[in-house]
């Protein structure tokens, strides 16, 4: 379904062609060209009217901090545009992201595309997170990239699911039973329970997790796609890292190995990396998010990453995985 999805008319807006750190705007998956435009029958089943109103619940969750703050939301909520990505960007522009460091200023602009939206495995829930990881980049603390306003793009994974989601679905109707069941449902649920003990805080965090893995699944298909396009000969997409035979090698050891939360990444980084992790290691932050226990309105700090969070050494669950986190 998906190369048919990558064979469909490639037409892009050259405003919207990022690189994910241009002046720290920052994309929620890597550069890719699907592109998934409006009535496609093999999508899922949100239509605009969700796309909007998932982000304007959202965004008023936090509309008042970010004032109190100095700074303003704006959303380019863009339904029609096929692009398979979101950006965040800080601007003094209410309409467009800056091009050189003057313009950057105190719109806290999110730039949410139709096309990401309308993937085959992505889901309301799913969409939710992905707008709370936009968001997440204005204000969801340390670690940062580097010396700029923007938190890492693990960071902002984590304080989706620490802070965002929990506060999100407490206002959505229904909370218990409105999530997508899957092949690591069992698993999530047993976690979930062994954590927490409100039959609310229970269902949020498995709705979150299952959330989080339909997120992962997008992240795992871009990146098989892109493989198998190396594999079938494409040496652009191949770059400097693969060649077509490793490119069906990995692609074909992707496929063969599911994210489940029984095998999470095992990576352990020297520095914390403030891209974007592999897929099993953003399923692996959703999953941790949703069981960090921390008051999920406690402040967060621009500096100091342990503030506000679960951290290793006082708490044993919902911590940061090591596949993009080294701790202080």
């Amino acid at each position: 379904m998906l190369r048919i999805l990558l064979v469909a008319t490639l037409v892009f807006q050259s405003s919207y062609v990022f690189s994910c750190d241009q002046l720290a705007d920052t994309g929620f998956a890597p550069e890719n060209d699907l592109y998934i435009p409006v009535g496609l029958k093999s999508g899922n089943t949100m239509d605009e009217k969700d796309f909007n109103q998932i982000i304007d619940d959202v965004v008023a969750i936090y509309k008042k901090q970010v004032a109190n703050a100095g700074g303003e939301i704006t959303v380019l909520k863009d339904w029609a545009t096929g692009t398979v990505n979101a950006f965040a960007c800080r601007s003094i522009f209410k309409d467009r992201c800056p091009r050189k460091a003057s313009e950057v200023g105190n719109n806290y602009l999110l730039k949410m595309f139709g096309g990401l939206a309308r993937h085959p495995e992505m889901t309301k829930d799913g969409f939710a997170i992905v707008v709370c990881h936009e968001l997440g980049h204005h204000i969801g603390g340390a670690p940062k990239k580097g010396a700029r306003w923007a938190s890492s793009e693990g960071q902002s994974d984590y304080w989706a699911t620490t802070k965002c989601m929990k506060n999100y679905l407490l206002g959505a109707k229904p909370v218990r039973g409105g999530y997508k069941k899957s092949a690591d449902f069992r698993n999530t649920q047993t976690l979930c329970s062994a954590q927490y003990e409100s039959f609310v805080d229970k269902d949020i965090c498995v709705r979150t997790t299952v959330a989080g893995q339909a997120l992962a699944k997008v992240l795992k298909s871009l990146k098989v796609e892109r493989l198998r396009a190396c594999a079938d000969g494409n040496v652009v997409k191949c770059g400097r890292t693969y060649t077509p035979r490793t490119a069906r090698v990995k692609m074909d050891a992707m496929i063969a190995n599911p994210l489940s939360l029984l095998t999470p990444d095992k990576a352990v980084v020297k520095t914390s990396y403030t891209g974007h992790p592999k897929a099993q290691c953003r399923y692996d932050t959703f999953f941790q998010g949703s069981l960090c226990s921390v008051d999920k309105d406690a402040k967060v700090d621009e500096k100091d990453p342990t503030v506000g969070f679960c951290n290793r050494g006082k708490d044993s669950t919902g911590v940061r995985p090591h596949c993009w986190y080294k701790p202080l």
